[in-house]
């Protein structure tokens, strides 16, 4: 009997568009602005991207529309959380130390993220996006620079 060889065949990824937001406004807000602007429909989803070895969790906005094909996604890059309450000592004026943590790392200076899988061109961000008060700079990033980053949230 001969041994069997597998042989792995090079797959391609799914192709996507990233757009960093820097602002200084909630979450929610901005994804009522961008509704607004641009007539997506961006939801919070009940559940929250993770960093289980991190202890960080971020706000994610989904808009999903299956008959027109649309697939999309907005997020949060930052995450204040709190230092372990166990290890602080209880004082009087002992403000509890917060700590921030950055989904991607590369992009620390990015507020949110808007992810496009599918069903939208970039055209409609990149047109209205730029007209919103609160966002002061909006732009496309190069994914190639994200190559060991995983973006699946499903």
């Amino acid at each position: 009997m001969g041994k069997k060889i597998y042989k792995l065949e090079k797959f391609e990824e799914e192709k996507f568009k990233l757009f960093a937001i820097h602002s200084n406004v909630d979450d929610y807000k901005i994804a009522f602005l961008i509704n607004s602007k641009c007539g997506s429909k961006f939801s919070k989803t009940k559940s929250y991207i993770d960093l289980p070895n991190q202890k960080a969790f971020f706000n994610h906005f989904e808009w999903e529309d299956q008959k027109k094909g649309i697939s999309c996604d907005l997020f949060s890059n930052r995450c204040k959380k709190l230092e372990d309450e166990e290890t602080q000592v209880k004082e009087l004026f002992n403000l509890p130390e917060t700590k921030e943590v950055y989904l991607i790392n590369d992009f620390k200076n990015v507020d949110y993220f808007i992810k496009i899988n599918s069903g939208v061109s970039k055209e409609v961000f990149l047109k209205e996006i730029s007209k919103i008060d609160e966002v002061s700079l909006f732009y496309e990033i190069d994914c190639e620079k994200l190559s060991n980053l995983s973006l699946n949230f499903n």
